[in-house]
């Protein structure tokens, strides 16, 4: 994912990699992107090897999903069906859209609750902080 990242923005035209592993980089905390990047780029930061500094951080974390939560309690149906386009979060989808035909039109739930996470998705995409499972680069 971040070495997909960095080749993008160094002129990588297309790649086709497991949807199943996607995780939007507005998931991962900044702490975790230096780390990767250091490790990618063999930046010595303080005088210690970038391999050590990730192997220590993760190391500690082993057995422990670092995943950043997106609180879904509390909200409305339109924003829990936004908040699932932009995360990817598949869990609890068939309930949320069960409770959204009781309140909208089918159609209303694709153009209107959807579509406002779609955008929320393209704008993501648009500025290089989310991909998708083929990419193909606007750079041609």
């Amino acid at each position: 994912m971040f070495f997909l990242h960095e080749a993008l923005e160094a002129g990588l035209d297309a790649a086709i990699i497991h949807a199943g592993k996607m995780v939007p980089f507005s998931r991962f905390r900044k702490q975790i992107l230096k780390l990767h990047q250091n490790l990618l780029f063999n930046r010595w930061v303080g005088g210690k090897d970038p391999l050590k500094a990730f192997i220590e951080h993760f190391a500690k974390q082993q057995g422990k999903a670092e995943k950043k939560s997106v609180p879904m309690a509390g909200l409305g149906i339109e924003e829990r069906l936004k908040n699932r386009i932009i995360e990817g979060i598949k869990d609890g989808i068939e309930a949320d859209l069960a409770e959204a035909r009781k309140k909208y039109p089918p159609l209303d739930i694709i153009n209107d609750l959807l579509m406002d996470g779609m955008k929320v998705v393209g704008d993501l995409f648009g500025a290089g902080k989310c991909s998708f499972p083929l990419y193909f680069s606007r750079r041609r």
